[in-house]
């Protein structure tokens, strides 16, 4: 039984993204940047975004040092969030927190999340969920703080 989970959690897409980290370059001049840090377990997440002229992302980098489900994590996000808008950025992240945390979402919204919905497993391991949502904590401290320069 815990062995399933286990291999639940581990499914091929997010040891492939593990392994095989994309979108790791640091991005000299990013638009936004934000960072993350798990004081528990000591991962940190540091992400930045390029943002095309109609404020799109246009080019992420991310990196990640810590856990295998955080790595991963943020490798998927990078590359769920380009050519969306600020505001969809920050509703795919709610949407994640809310599928993460047992809430139910709709069949619409998991296609809106697509690979994301890999670390399904992830629910298994409750102290994981910390992990996984990491990298969407920089993100969304990156568009928080941009909101919070803009609107001066």
């Amino acid at each position: 039984m815990e062995l399933d989970k286990l291999n639940k959690l581990y499914q091929e897409a997010l040891l492939d993204h593990c392994r095989r980290p994309r979108n790791t370059k640091t991005l000299n001049k990013p638009d936004i940047s934000g960072e993350a840090i798990n004081p528990f377990c000591g991962d940190e997440v540091r992400i930045q975004l390029q943002l095309s002229a109609n404020d799109r992302v246009e080019t992420v980098g991310l990196q990640s040092q810590g856990c295998r489900i955080n790595i991963a994590s943020g490798s998927m996000l990078t590359e769920s969030i380009k050519n969306k808008s600020l505001g969809e950025l920050f509703t795919i992240s709610q949407l994640f927190r809310d599928f993460l945390s047992e809430n139910t979402i709709s069949n619409s919204d998991c296609n809106r999340l697509g690979s994301l919905l890999s670390l399904q497993g992830v629910k298994e391991f409750p102290i994981r969920i910390k992990c996984a949502l990491l990298p969407w904590k920089g993100l969304e401290e990156a568009i928080g703080s941009h909101v919070n320069t803009t609107e001066r």
